[in-house]
């Protein structure tokens, strides 16, 4: 029976790749890396993933306990912190390797992130020359993310990376780009592949999500009427990809014999909305949900980097408490959510053609905002299941 090792399965991304692989190849076994004290609790853990993969599943939640092997590990140890056994044994079963785990706190310094992050992928990489001396690995994949690109601007390709100085946003962007400069290096002797996603919400059909950063935040914030100002131009665009997308990539990518070697963007690409047009969108969708009787809410207004260093100043003098932390947080996900960067996909369009369509944004920006709307923005989300067509 063939199998995968996989990372990150407790996390958004990497729970929808366990989806998929459970529901579409039924032959294969999953081996699932979890940072847990002991067996006893990693397997916890893995049960609370099943449950909220397949709530209302029994039957595949029974096929995921018995095909699913939940292993104690840790991404910032020493070989993974995998135990003797459990190495032999992803040694002697697993073909593939796909690495989805990361720290994404982008508060963590340098030496934090670097830990995980690097560290990890140090770790996957020796992994990897191991089964490959046995002859048994197929493939190694990672899902980095396509803002290794930093603060650099314009049109970025693929094969665009940068080096140890950057400039970079955050500790999460320098220690992506190490991570893939490492994998770079390597991809001579392994076939590896590497991902890079832009902002990922919700799946393209539900809008079902139980990850609600980045973008969710100021959706949240449009949603209350508490977001009159955002900084930008008309020409700011926002760069996002459904969860669906990107997992569905990340699996075909991965079987593809002319994907080893290779970085591919899941990005919009020349898709990426207009800030302006996003705000219309939303705040008209909003406005048609709302009880009758309140007053309408109001598009935010685009203002000047100056003028919102002169708000953020303002605003940081005035507000306490738990209004200051929400400004702080819409601050920090402002890399993100205004770009001048286009990121190019047409490598990635043209290696799944006929295999994974991309679907425009305007096909599901109203379903995202609703499935957070309606869950409270996590605080209600329904884990009901929703089992992907067997012709995908």
């Amino acid at each position: 029976m063939p199998a995968t090792f996989l990372t990150g399965t407790t996390g958004f991304i990497g729970s929808e790749i366990l989806r998929r692989l459970l529901q579409r190849e039924r032959d294969r076994r999953i081996y699932a890396l979890v940072r847990a004290p002991d067996d006893g609790e990693a397997a916890r853990r893995g049960r609370e993933v099943l449950f909220k993969l397949f709530r209302d599943d029994a039957a595949a939640t029974e096929d995921g306990k018995r095909r699913v092997r939940w292993i104690t590990g840790d991404l910032a140890g020493p070989g993974l912190d995998l135990t003797p056994g459990a190495r032999a044994e992803i040694l002697a079963e697993c073909d593939e390797i796909v690495h989805a785990a990361a720290s994404t706190n982008w508060d963590l310094s340098f030496e934090e992130a670097e830990a995980v992050n690097v560290a990890g992928v140090l770790g996957i990489v020796q992994l990897a020359e191991a089964l490959a001396r046995g002859g048994g690995l197929s493939r190694l994949v990672h899902i980095s993310t396509a803002y290794v690109a930093g603060r650099r601007g314009g049109v970025i390709a693929p094969d665009d990376l940068p080096g140890p100085r950057g400039p970079f946003n955050n500790t999460y962007e320098a220690t992506k780009a190490k991570a893939e400069r490492i994998l770079r290096e390597r991809m001579r002797d392994l076939p590896i592949t590497v991902v890079r996603p832009s902002i990922v919400v919700g799946d393209s059909r539900t809008g079902r999500t139980f990850n609600f950063n980045v973008i969710y935040f100021p959706l949240k914030l449009m949603h209350r009427g508490l977001l009159p100002l955002v900084p930008g131009r008309r020409s700011t665009t926002l760069d996002i990809v459904p969860v669906d997308y990107v997992c569905d990539a990340t699996i075909a990518l991965g079987r593809d014999a002319g994907a080893a070697g290779r970085t591919f963007h899941l990005t919009a690409d020349d898709d990426a909305i207009r800030l302006t047009d996003f705000a219309d969108r939303i705040t008209a969708f909003f406005n048609e949900q709302m009880r009758q009787g309140l007053p309408p809410l109001r598009r935010p207004r685009m203002i000047g980097p100056l003028a919102w260093r002169a708000v953020s100043w303002w605003m940081g003098r005035r507000l306490r408490g738990k209004p200051l932390r929400q400004f702080e947080a819409f601050n920090t996900y402002l890399p993100y959510i205004l770009t001048d960067k286009r990121f190019r996909a047409d490598d990635t369009r043209r290696a799944l053609e006929g295999r994974v369509p991309y679907p425009p944004i305007a096909s599901y920006l109203l379903q995202v905002a609703e499935y957070a709307a309606t869950r409270e923005w996590g605080r209600e989300v329904s884990w009901a299941a929703f089992r992907m067509p067997d012709d995908l």
